[in-house]
């Protein structure tokens, strides 16, 4: 049996962060959730995902500064950053 990449999620709105659970939870181990960049922080600090999804603009520390942090602290880790647009007349 193959192991499940350890993922934390990482974003300010709780629809974004429950959707994106629901769907990599298949495949995935889900280590936690952040709703902000400091949360972000200390959870993965004591987690120790593979993997981290998050938001680029989150409240108390956004998603660049968490990212530089935890490059130092944790290396190996992977980062996906979420970027959400909203253009009047444009759905993507």
């Amino acid at each position: 049996m193959n192991r499940r990449p350890r993922i934390l999620l990482a974003d300010d709105h709780t629809m974004l962060l429950d959707a994106f659970q629901r769907l990599l939870e298949p495949e995935c181990e889900i280590v936690g959730k952040a709703a902000d960049g400091r949360a972000l922080v200390e959870l993965a600090l004591k987690s120790h995902p593979e993997i981290i999804v998050l938001d680029i603009s989150m409240p108390l520390l956004n998603g660049m500064d968490a990212c530089a942090q935890l490059r130092r602290a944790l290396p190996d880790v992977k980062f996906v950053f979420l970027l959400v647009i909203a253009v009047r007349g444009v759905v993507a």
